[in-house]
């Protein structure tokens, strides 16, 4: 009788009152139980208690009671609740060792714990284990699996999983579709995703939760037109679409730059639910794709008609899309009205709108905003990313501001903030009137494990170009393009650069070298530069070779 009254508390998730009730067994003269131990260990599952739980297994061993199996799947359920897979793994073991032979149940709950880990592996694994200890797994196991595959997005593996239930069972349920078409959408697998929604006699037919899955997986994939029909098709399946339904849809049209479709997704049909936040988002982000700002910011404010809060990824996109149209100011405004309405969001949210308020300043050329922004990012006790940096050194490049990019160069170093040659390149720019700073890069640069493009190179010598350092300029050429294994072939920029250098280094040898290479290499160079190099030469067959060079 004490057994049933622990186990009715543990079904209302009373665990307290479980145990209460099982340490009150010795003072109404009732002796401890396997029965009422399992009860107790069952209400610390319900409650996700699993340290409790399992505290009660080591007490049932002090006592000399031996476990059952469904104290142990109690345990196992208890651990998985509690997302502790290890633990849950434990309980098998220990069973193992105690002679207790596990059940389905203790399996689907070892399963469904692994499947919180991310364990994917695991979880498939024990499918496996129950078939050699004779218990053959059922819907709930595999689904645990298939779900702990689609969590890690192991489309293959969910798939395998699926079509053995389809052949040998046990049979599939709805749920087992959504998760494996979840996997699917995850692993960008749009075809297989398709599929899944026209299974032949599968005695069940695909939700709406479904169809998301699927239309998301055309979304990631840029199937934008499997996404719309999909989400057109919804009724014909007596299927209502919700809004994320919605929200997918107006994604696949704003991914491939569709901003009329999206436009006519948010506005149309009269949706129930209606369009939330993340709709808009998604609208804006089309708009901010085609560069159509003012329109972006309409549905900005259209937010309040509809009687929704924009969200801080609001903002940021449409600041995003005022930096594509080189709106500073209005970039400006709204970042102060995101600041000022105590927005919530992670840390790395509010970094990713600076960023965007930054690009804006740095498009329009107005550097000193940009590092104004910075020095306020930093203030606000934020952590600016490479992106931050890329901004604020390219906004100086443009005016090759070379003591600000340098410094902002120091401040990125130093916070150990990752680089690439974009930044690099951006910073060589930066300090074209400054080549020792650009020899100083370059060495940098040499000592990452990172390959620079051309662009970067042509940004060195182009500075020592202009700072008549023709030697190391034309060592700079031959070193890359000549004597290193990078991939790189000297573009125009490139062989006007090392031109310049030999004209100030009064090399007329090698200047008709690089022309007659270039000639080979199919590389033009405009006429002015070639009547420069006429006159550096100052003599006919000079005219005459680097004339040839140009026609032939």
């Amino acid at each position: 009788m004490q057994a049933s009254g622990i186990a009715a508390w543990g079904k209302g998730s009373h665990w307290q009152q479980s145990l209460l009730q099982l340490y009150a067994m010795p003072q109404s003269s009732l002796k401890f139980s396997v029965i009422s131990f399992s009860s107790a260990v069952n209400a610390c599952a319900q409650g996700a208690q699993w340290q409790m739980g399992l505290d009660l297994l080591r007490e049932m061993n002090q006592l000399k009671l031996l476990p059952s199996v469904v104290a142990f799947s109690a345990a196992a359920s208890a651990c998985e609740k509690g997302r502790r897979w290890e633990w849950a793994l434990e309980m098998l073991r220990i069973m193992d060792r105690s002679d207790v032979l596990p059940n389905f149940v203790t399996y689907g709950a070892v399963i469904s714990a692994c499947e919180k880990g991310l364990e994917w592996q695991r979880a498939v694994a024990l499918l496996t284990d129950m078939q050699d200890n004779k218990v053959y797994p059922n819907t709930v196991c595999f689904n645990a699996a298939i779900s702990a595959c689609e969590k890690c997005a192991q489309a293959d593996v969910a798939l395998k999983l699926f079509r053995y239930m389809q052949d040998r069972g046990p049979r599939p349920d709805v749920i087992s579709l959504n998760a494996v078409t979840s996997a699917c959408e995850k692993a960008r697998r749009w075809q297989e995703a398709l599929a899944l929604l026209s299974l032949p006699n599968s005695g069940f037919g695909p939700q709406v939760i479904t169809y998301n899955a699927a239309i998301s997986a055309c979304e990631k994939c840029l199937e934008w037109q499997w996404a719309l029909h999909l989400f057109s098709t919804m009724p014909e399946a007596r299927l209502t679409p919700d809004v994320i339904s919605l929200n997918a849809a107006i994604s696949a049209a704003e991914k491939v730059g569709k901003w009329q479709i999206a436009l006519a997704l948010l506005f149309g049909h009269g949706w129930h639910p209606p369009p939330n936040t993340i709709s808009y988002n998604a609208t804006i982000a089309a708009c901010e794709n085609a560069r159509r700002w003012q329109l972006a910011l309409h549905l900005f404010h259209g937010l309040h008609s509809a009687q929704l809060h924009p969200s801080l990824a609001t903002y940021t996109v449409t600041i995003a899309a005022c930096e594509k149209a080189r709106q500073w100011e209005v970039a400006l405004v709204l970042k102060d009205a995101a600041l000022a309405s105590k927005i919530r969001g992670s840390t790395n949210e509010f970094v990713v709108m600076y960023n965007s308020a930054i690009s804006a300043c740095e498009k329009a050329r107005r550097w000193q905003y940009s590092l104004t922004l910075l020095a306020e990012l930093r203030h606000s006790r934020l952590q600016p990313t490479m992106v931050t940096y890329g901004a604020a050194i390219t906004a100086c490049s443009r005016y090759t501001v070379w003591a600000a990019a340098l410094e902002l160069w120091s401040d990125l170093r130093r916070e150990r903030v990752d680089t690439d040659t974009a930044i690099f390149t951006a910073a060589l720019n930066a300090c074209e009137r400054n080549w020792r700073s650009v020899i100083m890069l370059l060495e940098e640069l040499r000592g990452e494990a990172m390959e620079p493009d051309l662009y970067t190179y042509n940004a060195a010598l182009t500075s020592l170009a202009q700072g008549r350092q023709w030697q190391r300029a034309l060592r700079e050429f031959r070193e890359t393009f000549k004597g290193s294994d990078l991939d790189l072939t000297p573009n125009r920029v490139s062989y006007f650069a090392v031109f310049c250098a030999c004209l100030e280094g009064g090399r007329p040898a090698e200047l008709l070298q690089f022309y007659e290479e270039m000639a080979h290499q199919r590389v033009e160079l405009d006429a002015t530069a070639a009547g420069a190099a006429v006159d550096a030469c100052e003599a006919p067959q000079w005219e005459i070779r680097i004339s040839f060079c140009l026609v032939g």
